[in-house]
């Protein structure tokens, strides 16, 4: 498995982070090395759309214990942010990221306001 596995999702050394970073930099595809970045990224989507880090998500939490490609709701946003700032938001892989993630939102309309 490439990558560390994901301890603290909040760490700053995640990759994910730092991906966010140099999109926040301005970062684009055209810059050396940010294609090979951004096809490891396209290669790890899950069937849902999100892209996938390496986890470990314990078996207390409904996971296996083991070392494997999943996708958590705190960190697809920020993926899917940063391939869009590095000009790939129209690629296929990208939208169907977008559109899944989109599809997860819940208005609060008719909620009971505490």
């Amino acid at each position: 498995m490439a990558g560390a596995v994901i301890a603290s999702h909040k760490s700053a050394s995640q990759p994910f982070h730092k991906l966010t970073f140099l999109a926040d930099l301005g970062l684009t595809i055209q810059d050396a090395g940010m294609e090979t970045i951004v096809a490891r990224i396209l290669a790890h989507q899950s069937e849902e759309g999100p892209f996938q880090l390496p986890m470990n998500i314990a078996a207390g939490y409904g996971g296996t214990g083991q070392d494997q490609w999943a996708w958590a709701l705190c960190d697809a946003p920020l993926i899917v942010y940063a391939l869009v700032k590095f000009g790939v938001g129209d690629e296929p892989e990208v939208q169907t990221a977008v559109t899944h993630l989109a599809q997860l939102v819940r208005t609060t309309a008719g909620l009971r306001r505490l």
